[in-house]
């Protein structure tokens, strides 16, 4: 699954954009919209997204000036504007596309597909890099730390929390590794064995879940003691993950 956000100030645009999304792109999930640059920059931080549509001309600013607050990121862009003169800045920002409305269903459908094509790829690269096999027992992951590298069995991570630009990882008999890189690295690495980002600051090894309390989102508690708000917006896919 791709997580898209749609950061545009013309609700009619966002609205085409997340129908033909919807109707059209299956393994792309808009996570959220924003009609402002200061709604877009909280949102990014806040969500990790693989891939942004995003308009060039925002109130008080510009769609360049957001991604400049992000000079290293792993996010994909898409621009959506009116004006074509925006073609060779946008080119020079390194994004998929550059979308000049009006754009048509096959446009926005076909901008998606290389953006899907270069997010796999990415996505393959990095986890070839991470995981490695450990003999015939399970997998392990390499972390970046200050003095060097870690190696650990995926089965010894109970929880990742987000540290700022680190992160955090709690691991069986009370240890635990500050590393060197920030959350959204480890997400789409882990989720495949059975890892969930339940709050934008939280993933945790579903397998080491004791609890779950009902609430707005709710809350877990961990084999190693451990409380965690879930996020509202994630209460229903995190439950289906749960029950699997």
């Amino acid at each position: 699954m791709i997580k898209a956000l749609i950061i545009d100030d013309e609700p009619k645009c966002t609205s085409l954009v997340k129908t033909i999304l919807e109707k059209k792109c299956a393994n792309i999930k808009v996570t959220g919209t924003a009609q402002s640059l200061d709604e877009a920059y909280k949102l990014i931080t806040d969500d990790a997204p693989d891939l942004l549509f995003l308009d060039v001309e925002m109130p008080y600013g510009s769609g360049f000036e957001l991604l400049e607050k992000f000079p290293v990121h792993e996010f994909e862009v898409i621009f959506i504007t009116a004006y074509d003169k925006f073609a060779l800045p946008a080119i020079k920002a390194d994004a998929i596309d550059f979308l000049i409305e009006p754009f048509t269903e096959k446009d926005l459908i076909a901008s998606v597909k290389k953006a899907e094509q270069r997010i796999t790829d990415k996505r393959a690269v990095k986890n070839r890099t991470m995981i490695t096999e450990w003999n015939t027992s399970g997998k392990r992951i390499s972390l970046p730390t200050a003095d060097g590298m870690v190696f650990l069995n995926l089965d010894e991570i109970i929880r990742c929390e987000a540290a700022g630009s680190y992160t955090e990882f709690y691991l069986t008999g009370g240890r635990k590794e500050l590393v060197s890189k920030n959350l959204s690295q480890y997400e789409d690495v882990l989720e495949p064995f059975n890892f969930y980002r339940i709050h934008s600051s939280h993933m945790i090894n579903i397998r080491y879940v004791k609890k779950y309390v009902k609430g707005r989102g709710g809350y877990v508690i961990m084999e190693d003691g451990a409380t965690i708000d879930v996020s509202v917006r994630k209460k229903t896919e995190f439950i289906e993950n749960l029950l699997r």
